[in-house]
């Protein structure tokens, strides 16, 4: 399975990398909010919390770029993200949100953050899959208030009603 995302840290550039499709599912194509939780990181258009937006460079028919060390140092020091070894930190899975109308794509990060022995201990390795969202619907319409940190665990609950 492809990345969706990709957190790089490397010489020739610190930067978050986005598929072409998930940019253009959250009707972005030159700039790009952010927003952290203690889950992971919600991207779109325009966020409600949302105080900056990073141009999107080098788009072409794969990834778009968004450079920003600053960014990547707050993402880093969130999600106790080690790149000792890699340069690349890769999630293959996005899931889809709708904020009072506006998409919002979500990326999973929590279960980076373990401590490595718990980490090892449920067998969740940084390169594999880190969150299957295939219990939720291709597109999840979802009403999250990003103003308050994208509670991921109220949507949940929501898909899982939807569900039923």
């Amino acid at each position: 399975m492809r990345s969706k995302v990709s957190i790089v840290f490397a010489k020739d550039g610190k930067r978050i990398e986005i598929e072409v499709e998930v940019l253009d599912h959250i009707g972005v194509e030159d700039l790009v909010q952010f927003s952290l939780n203690d889950q992971g990181i919600a991207f779109g258009k325009k966020l409600p919390d949302g105080e900056e937006s990073f141009p999107v460079k080098d788009r072409d028919a794969k990834k778009g770029k968004v450079y920003s060390a600053p960014l990547i140092s707050e993402l880093i020091e969130a999600f106790n993200l080690d790149f000792s070894n890699k340069t690349t930190i890769s999630f293959q899975e996005v899931l889809y949100l709708d904020n009072d109308g506006t998409p919002v794509a979500f990326v999973l990060i929590k279960h980076l953050s373990q401590p490595r022995a718990e980490a090892e201990q449920h067998e969740v390795q940084p390169e594999e899959e880190i969150c299957d969202t295939s219990a939720f619907p291709e597109e999840a319409e979802v009403q999250v208030d990003v103003t308050e940190h994208l509670q991921l665990d109220q949507a949940q609950d929501r898909d899982r009603d939807l569900d039923e």
